[in-house]
């Protein structure tokens, strides 16, 4: 609301029973990798790294980023957000990612070191009685290892109050659950995916909450509508789970796939 601050908004919010949540992109920071670029991933050549969309990076190895993105997390909080969302919480994939250098690597694995962060950052929260969520490719839920980007799910959900895979069955290559185009079976990958993701947590052991991030964009073939946005949210609930969030990077959303109350 434009003629508010962010304390008048965020009571507005909590009075109409919305639950805020503050999502923190946290080391595809280019703002920060800018700013501080001796915080910045390097070339071989010494210049900065930059991914397929010309976009710099932190390096997730140093703790000074850490607290950067806790301390804006700590702000989130203290303005009213019941949930601090950590997404890009992950080592960069795409672009020249062989010539990326990190300064400050230390010898440890990137699974591991994305999971301190989220320790380090659910430590120094806990004084402000908020959960903790984190952004996960969705194929996190099928694969056995950390896909080179140090998103290992089953070490992530030990960190974390709520994970929240991005299970796009655009974002689903030819062959995965048996699907020529998974982008055509909504229903069949969200659920496939869910239950994966259970599984992974049940050996886990944890009662970490997934709430998947669904699908209401067009990305390849078929173009989403109610129908597809739908068949998500249903496969949610079949998968034994109650809750979702849909992504849409311009905010419109396929009203006629959510039902009345």
């Amino acid at each position: 609301h434009k003629g508010m601050d962010d304390e008048e908004n965020i009571k507005l919010l909590l009075e109409k029973g919305i639950y805020p949540i503050a999502r923190i992109v946290v080391f595809k920071d280019p703002v920060l990798a800018e700013g501080r670029q001796d915080l910045a991933l390097k070339t071989k050549s010494g210049g900065i790294w930059r991914d397929r969309k010309g976009l710099a990076w932190v390096d997730p190895h140093n703790e000074e980023v850490w607290k950067y993105a806790v301390d804006v997390a700590k702000e989130a909080a203290k303005k009213g957000f019941r949930e601090i969302q950590f997404d890009y919480v992950r080592f960069p994939t795409d672009g020249d990612v062989e010539n990326a250098i990190y300064p400050f690597a230390n010898g440890k694995a990137k699974e591991d070191v994305i999971l301190e962060f989220l320790n380090y950052a659910r430590a120094e929260l806990k004084p402000y009685n908020v959960f903790i969520s984190a952004d996960v490719f969705g194929l996190t839920t099928l694969t056995l290892d950390d896909m080179g980007m140090g998103q290992k799910y089953e070490k992530i959900i030990t960190a974390v109050d709520y994970v929240c895979p991005m299970v796009y069955p655009s974002h689903y290559g030819t062959g995965n659950y048996g699907f020529k185009n998974p982008n055509a079976y909504p229903y069949e990958v969200v659920y496939n995916a869910l239950m994966d993701a259970q599984k992974k947590s049940a050996t886990v052991g944890v009662s970490t909450i997934i709430r998947p991030w669904l699908q209401d964009f067009d990305l390849g073939t078929p173009k989403y509508g109610p129908e597809q946005v739908r068949a998500q949210i249903k496969a949610t609930y079949d998968a034994g789970l109650e809750e979702w969030i849909l992504w849409n990077s311009g905010n419109k959303y396929t009203e006629k796939a959510l039902l009345p109350e």
